[in-house]
């Protein structure tokens, strides 16, 4: 991959060379012996962009020797007409594709066949299922046979034209965008060549001797970075500064699913690297690579512009003249949830208080524990929910959320939820759960959000800890969410599932998942403790001004089913959040019908069944700790029975 990089160069310095008159083929042995030494060459940006661009844009003279107001160019006292360009362009990707081929296929002819005359036209011949051509200059003539069928050398000339358009770099300053030593400036015989080209917003520009230049991102070194990624994980193949054997045409090409055009225009950054030795602090190779993974100030602060992401993009393909021009993103931002609450609430939709804090909070820190305390009723579970339609609608990979929840009625809750958001979700049960096999529902498929009752997740740990292990190796497990961790905490002692807690954070964070925890408004020194009763160190958190319900007491009384029961509901409603138990589904049924003509259930009330022995230790814990939720800064806020 390093080779084809130092080629594509060596084109591009041919063709400069040839406009530039005699010795040609001399000033082509001298460049080979170069780049055979392992010198890096003096970079030229290739003319091919350029006459991209002029052929786009007909502007006013900026400077008279070399660009004429008809778009004729002036290299070395030699004129070159727009249509002499238009022959130009395609022998060059023709001549390149058969030169990437030779260097494929680990062809020893390879440096004779960079020494021909790039606009004599081969004469090219079938040979076996091949391809041959030779090529005649002044100083002799040389044959090629290039063995290789033509579905190759198809996926070969459309990543030739992919290389030869991705090098256009225009006349961005490398130097003073990428701080990179190396091809600061497009030169021809100490000629400076200039020119400007006009976009629909000026981005900002620097002022040389010969007019303005526009500074542009290196698109064409992101295009560079996914093809050595391919090419590494496919061959193992590590490319070093300097010309090194490259794998074969085959092990590159010849694969089961072939790399699309919209994928290998992510590709350059890490063969750049090597090949113009760039020295960048860790971390701003992925951002060059991905382009749309870092907020417009982090933009702003390596690229020095002002000018959007987006705009650059577009207008540097719409340049090129390619249709399709979407960026593959590799990250969510805030915008993708924003975009997440509109597709599920409508076009007015608006973040409640402390849901917009709490999802920056978890995208700005993806490698730490996050605790969040946002009061009851404010779309604590709605964070999960947003995430996983953030990365549908983005398309972005963002992995498997687990979400662990104290009681069997909230996951019921929370996949009815899921449901009519369109997610798909799925709840594993203790019943699911055998040792050393995978939980039955998430045999065929596991979707973005996957619940757990904190008695499943608690035999998973044991039973199944070596299936959890693998998806966290995987990369399938991307975070894991402890929902309503107050409760656990409070009421530990009365559930020995609840034992299983302090184990999940140091298990899954030295595996690198992330792990957040939730809960009502609380005190300050109850969220240290659950934090510390966890395990949780250099915990992020996000509080909320307001307190919410916190300070409501917190009742267990039977609510009558006949027809008082929404005049109860109501009333209840004004002092705090409900959960109504129910003994059957027959119940759950007749309850959640009343319920819907009074209130918003994704916003507050949760009708469900719940277990026996749900009921058991929730009246036993709040019988014994009833007196001692009265304080107004105290006590959780949701997720009680009531």
């Amino acid at each position: 991959m390093a080779t084809l990089l130092y080629l594509c160069r060596l084109g591009s310095l041919c063709v400069a060379y040839r406009m530039c008159g005699e010795n040609f083929i001399q000033r082509q042995l001298d460049l080979c012996r170069q780049v055979q030494c392992g010198q890096v060459v003096q970079t030229i940006s290739p003319l091919i962009r350029q006459l991209r661009e002029f052929e786009k844009f007909r502007k006013t003279l900026r400077d008279g020797d070399y660009i004429t107001n008809e778009g004729d160019i002036f290299v070395g006292g030699n004129k070159f007409e727009k249509k002499v360009w238009s022959r130009l362009v395609p022998k060059i990707e023709d001549r390149l594709c058969n030169l990437f081929g030779q260097l494929l296929i680990g062809n020893g002819q390879l440096l004779l066949s960079v020494l021909l005359d790039p606009v004599s036209s081969p004469k090219t011949t079938s040979l076996d299922g091949g391809f041959g051509f030779q090529v005649t200059d002044e100083v002799g003539s040389a044959n090629f046979c290039f063995e290789a069928n033509e579905t190759v050398m198809e996926k070969i000339h459309k990543l030739i034209q992919l290389v030869f358009h991705g090098l256009g770099f225009g006349a961005m300053r490398f130097q003073e965008i990428l701080e990179m030593e190396d091809c600061s400036t497009p030169r021809f015989f100490n000629n400076q060549i200039w020119y400007w080209a006009e976009t629909r917003k000026r981005a900002s520009v620097f002022r040389t001797s010969h007019g303005f230049v526009e500074r542009r991102l290196p698109w064409s070194l992101s295009r560079l970075y996914l093809l050595y990624r391919l090419a590494k994980k496919r061959t193992g193949y590590e490319p070093k500064a300097g010309i090194k054997p490259t794998q074969t045409a085959q092990e590159i090409f010849e694969l089961s699913e072939a790399p699309s055009m919209l994928d290998l225009r992510h590709v350059w950054t890490d063969i750049a690297a090597h090949v113009f030795e760039l020295t960048v602090a860790k971390g701003e190779l992925d951002h060059i690579s991905t382009q749309t993974g870092h907020s417009t100030q982090t933009h702003n602060l390596h690229y020095k512009t002002e000018r959007p992401l987006d705009e650059m993009f577009h207008t540097f393909h719409k340049s090129l003249g390619e249709r399709d021009c979407h960026l593959h993103k590799t990250t969510l931002d805030m915008g993708d949830f924003k975009a997440a609450l509109i597709s599920i609430y409508g076009a007015n939709a608006k973040y409640l208080e402390g849901q917009e804090d709490f999802l920056r909070l978890i995208l700005e820190n993806q490698n730490s524990n996050i605790h969040g305390t946002i009061p009851c009723g404010r779309g604590k579970s709605l964070t999960y929910f947003l995430l996983a339609k953030a990365a549908i609608l983005s398309g972005v990979n963002d992995g498997v959320s687990f979400v662990v929840l104290p009681y069997k009625f909230l996951v019921d809750h929370m996949l009815q939820v899921g449901e009519r958001m369109g997610l798909e979700t799925v709840a594993v049960q203790c019943s699911d759960i055998a040792k050393g096999a995978t939980p039955s529902p998430l045999v065929e498929n596991i979707p973005a959000i996957v619940f757990f009752p904190v008695d499943s997740f608690a035999k998973m740990m044991s039973d199944n800890g070596g299936k959890l292990e693998q998806w966290c190796n995987e990369g399938i497990l991307r975070r894991i969410f402890l929902d309503e961790i107050h409760l656990p905490f409070i009421e530990l002692g009365f559930r020995r599932s609840y034992d299983c807690f302090p184990q999940i954070v140091p298990k899954f964070v030295s595996k690198g998942i992330q792990v957040i925890t939730m809960s009502g408004s609380l005190s300050i020194g109850v969220e240290a403790a659950i934090q510390k009763w966890l395990g949780m160190k250099n915990c992020k958190s996000r509080r909320t001004a307001s307190l919410g319900f916190a300070g409501i007491p917190i009742h267990v009384k039977p609510i009558p089913t006949g027809d008082g029961f929404q005049s109860v509901i109501q009333d209840r409603l004004k002092s705090g959040h409900i959960h109504v138990f129910c003994r059957t589904k027959k119940d759950c049924a007749k309850i959640y019908d009343c319920l819907l003509e009074i209130v918003i259930l994704n916003q507050i009330g949760v009708v469900t069944l719940a277990t026996e022995l749900e009921l058991q230790d929730s009246h036993l814990f709040w019988s014994h700790v009833q007196p001692g939720f009265t304080h107004p800064s105290y006590g959780p806020s949701t997720g009680q029975p009531g």
